[in-house]
């Protein structure tokens, strides 16, 4: 089931502390988006 084995530790992390981390991902993204248009 587990489709990613090696980043399995991420899922010990809290729900908000790992929403809080893919929010920071998905915000650095959109700046480099932002920036390359």
């Amino acid at each position: 089931m587990s489709l990613f084995p090696n980043n399995f530790h991420l899922f010990r992390i809290k729900p908000n502390e790992f929403m809080a981390f893919i929010g920071e991902q998905m915000e650095n993204i959109f700046r480099k988006t932002n920036m390359a248009v």
